[in-house]
């Protein structure tokens, strides 16, 4: 089957994209998956209500359709200022976007997991790391990284890939870190 001047161009693009190539070859399986590859003239904000119909229908959650629609728009914009196309219509389409519930234990609740008693020594440790966790707000990955030597003038001091990170060290965390 012959390509149409968008799959051309949207391929091409993907190509280019570095580090955000996965998400913009989702954006173009998605397109495949509706059934035809529109021209440029058809991606319309009706199209992109059907588009976003069949992502729905799919299952996808809101903030995917949302970052699939944010990366179709981003290809739109750099075609149209390439002069590919004088379609401006994705202009109009709306990022579908939720809040997002980060739920965390409050104080009484890592109290609760920290007084847990008859535990083996494996559980023993997998509950140090999990409140550690819960009082530094690190991953488990960066958790294990760490030892008494990051704890500095009473300071937690860690980096996380090039960021580095300095928080309050929380008596627990001093008393247990390296202790697992």
């Amino acid at each position: 089957m012959k390509k149409n001047r968008f799959q051309i161009e949207i391929e091409r693009w993907i190509d280019n994209s570095g580090h955000k190539k996965p998400v913009r070859q989702n954006v173009l399986n998605a397109i495949k998956e509706m059934g035809r590859i529109p021209l440029f003239k058809q991606v319309t904000k009706d199209w992109h209500n059907q588009f976003v119909m069949y992502l729905e229908e799919k299952n996808l959650c809101t903030n995917t359709i949302g970052k699939l629609t944010k990366e179709l728009k981003t290809f739109m914009g750099y075609t149209f200022y390439k002069g590919i196309h004088k379609n401006f219509d994705y202009r109009k389409f709306s990022k579908h976007q939720e809040l997002v519930n980060h739920p965390y234990l409050d104080e009484d609740e890592i109290d609760r997991v920290k007084n847990v008693q008859g535990l083996s020594e494996s559980q023993e440790n997998v509950r140090k790391i999990f409140t550690m966790m819960c009082y530094c707000g690190v991953r488990f990955s960066d958790m294990m990284k760490l030892s008494s030597t990051n704890i500095i003038k009473g300071c937690l001091k860690y980096r996380v890939g090039k960021r580095n990170n300095t928080i309050p060290a929380h008596e627990y965390i001093v008393n247990n870190i390296g202790s697992f």
